[in-house]
This record gives structure tokens, C-alpha cells and sequence, in this order.
């Protein structure tokens, strides 16, 4: 009981220290880019690289509804990318702050959020691509598309208790970001992100799609732009896995915290 009430306190604590995690992640992201000639600009350039090679590609389609299916592409890719960065940089959140763990006594939750914070960067800035792509493809605004709002929050949720959950685990277990890498490249071709699982008469992919917890990530930011809908069961399932993962979190992060000195 104890070691849940101090993770807790960590993660308090650590929240507060906004200047120092927002620092921290500052310098990582300097170091990562260092002698670049534009820098952070790679992350926006890179994805609009993405999106113009599949749209180029998915424009010599013959379909009635081109823009639309682009815009599906492209919203399905942009959330996918924050969610495979934010799942594989969880479980190096540690590893890559090894020396500033043994030189600097801070809460350990410091690091946690710094990763959170650092992919959250490279989600805004590939964000000014999609609006700027959906302003070139005259994307239709509906009234349902403030749900984005509360549905990016859960992202940002998501991502903070994926790193404390995973983080330590990494730490332990050095070979779980290698898994991850891997899991992940399966899960991309497992998810409808360059598909839609109406292109297909099969009950099993479309119960894949219902089982598969990253497909109703993706809905719940691409419906209501794409089709002007809320998908409430992708948001319920959403909700479930987060209230669970928020509590795994609390409990990974605080039974493992005394233990990390010896892991590193």
C-alpha cells in the first residue's frame, strides 16, 4: 500500500515539474537532430512525403470517391504514427534517460513524461500536414467533428499511461522494445489503415478489425471527419482500455519504482 501511495506522490510530483520534463525533452529532441540542416521540420516533411506517394499511388484507383478515401488514408496513417511512436518510445522512456537517472535525483515520473510530451511534438507537427492536405482536398467540415477534441485527449491519456506502464518493463526486459518494433509492423497491416474492412466480404477481418483495440483508436478521430459520425462502440472499447491501462500504470509504475536503480 505504501508503494502505491509513493508512485503516486512520483507521478504528482513529476507532473508539476513542467519546466524541467519540457527542458528535458527539448534537449532530446536538439540531440536527435543535431547537424540537421532543418531539423524538427523532418517529422511534417517526412509524413507529407507519405501521404503524396499513397495518394499519387491510390489516385490511378478507379473509385467514385477519391478525396474521400485519401482523407481516410491519411487520417488512419497520422494517428497510427503517434501510436506506434508513443508504444515504442514507452519502453525505452527510461533507457534513453539512463544518465540522467544516475546523475540527477528527480521523480522518476519526470522521464515519463518527457517522452510523452516529446511525441506529442511530432503528432502537432504532422497535424499541420493534415490540415493543410484537407484543405487541399476541400474536406467537407460536419458538426461532429469537435468530438476530435476529447478523442485527441485520450490520445494524449493514452500515451502517458502506455510509458509508465511499459517503462519499466522496457527497462528490465531490453528485448520488449525489439518485440514491440516487430509487434507493431504486424499490427499495421492487422489495422485498417491503408484499408477499409468494407472492401472486404469476409466475417474475419471484420472481427479482427472488432477485436483489434488500434482500429477503435483510429475511428473515434477518423469517423466523425470522414463519414460525420460517433462511433459509440469505438469509444466505449477506447474508454475501457484506458481506465484499465490507467490502472496497471499506477500499479506497474509504483511496484517497480525502487527497483530501478538496480535495472539500470
Amino acid at each position: 500500500m505504501q508503494q502505491l501511495k509513493d508512485g503516486i506522490m512520483d507521478a504528482i510530483r513529476g507532473a508539476a515539474l513542467v519546466q524541467i520534463w519540457w527542458a528535458l525533452a527539448h534537449d532530446f529532441l536538439k540531440k536527435r537532430f543535431r547537424r540537421s540542416a532543418i531539423g524538427l521540420l523532418w517529422v511534417p516533411l517526412s509524413f507529407a512525403l507519405f501521404i503524396t506517394v499513397k495518394s499519387i499511388f491510390f489516385g490511378s484507383r478507379p473509385t467514385g470517391d477519391l478525396e474521400n478515401f485519401v482523407a481516410f488514408i491519411i487520417v488512419g496513417y497520422y494517428c497510427w504514427t503517434y501510436i506506434s511512436g508513443m508504444l515504442l518510445s514507452a519502453t525505452s522512456a527510461y533507457v534513453n534517460s539512463v544518465h540522467w537517472i544516475e546523475g540527477v535525483q528527480l521523480p522518476y515520473s519526470v522521464y515519463l513524461y518527457q517522452t510523452a510530451v516529446q511525441e506529442v511534438i511530432f503528432f502537432a507537427l504532422s497535424g499541420i500536414v493534415v490540415v493543410a492536405a484537407f484543405i487541399l482536398l476541400d474536406v467537407p467540415i460536419n458538426p461532429l467533428m469537435w468530438t476530435i477534441i476529447p478523442a485527441l485527449g485520450f490520445y494524449v491519456l493514452s500515451g502517458i499511461w502506455t510509458t509508465f506502464l511499459f517503462s519499466s518493463i522496457g527497462l528490465k526486459y531490453r528485448d520488449l522494445t525489439h518485440g514491440m518494433q516487430a509487434f507493431m509492423r504486424v499490427m499495421f497491416f492487422a489495422t485498417p489503415i491503408l484499408w477499409s474492412p468494407e472492401q472486404f466480404n469476409s466475417e474475419f477481418v471484420k472481427t479482427l478489425c472488432l477485436i483489434n483495440p488500434f482500429t477503435h483508436y483510429l475511428a473515434i478521430v477518423r469517423e466523425p471527419i470522414i463519414s460525420g459520425t460517433i462511433p459509440v462502440l469505438s469509444w466505449q472499447i477506447v474508454g475501457g482500455v484506458t481506465l484499465v491501462g490507467c490502472l496497471l500504470a499506477v500499479f506497474s509504475f509504483s511496484l517497480s519504482r525502487k527497483r530501478l536503480v538496480y535495472w539500470i
